[in-house]
């Protein structure tokens, strides 16, 4: 004897019925390294990481496909810009520092700009 509980037996589709968690309490890191020109036409390669955290659970999944993929290519692109403006020598030794902030500050107006949800703590 088969016994079912009453009411409908249904699903609604997909993207409505599933649970997908974010955990917006954890610091994320992404690896970054690139070969970038400087100003004066020097070849460099960088390497570091950046921290981020998911500060809106609904922006992170629902405004942007892939938000890790947007990301990874905002902070290529600071990457770029900010070095591409700088002489070799100042990124070397006193501006370490700064270049570091710029490439904060300029990937976070990449994702607010994109609505991805996330915040850039330290590069």
């Amino acid at each position: 004897m088969l016994f079912r509980s009453s009411g409908l037996h249904w699903h609604l589709p997909y993207p409505i019925e599933a649970v997908e968690k974010v955990n917006v309490a954890e610091r994320r890191q992404v690896p970054y390294k690139a070969t970038v020109l400087t100003q004066d036409e020097n070849i460099i390669d960088l390497q570091g990481t950046l921290q981020y955290q998911i500060i809106s659970a609904e922006k992170f999944l629902f405004n942007v496909k892939n938000p890790e993929i947007s990301l990874n290519h905002a902070i290529e692109s600071a990457f770029r810009t900010t070095v591409g403006q700088s002489k070799m020598d100042f990124i070397i030794t006193e501006g370490r520092n700064q270049i570091a902030f710029l490439i904060k500050e300029a990937v976070q107006d990449i994702v607010d700009q994109y609505g991805t949800g996330l915040s850039i703590i330290e590069v």
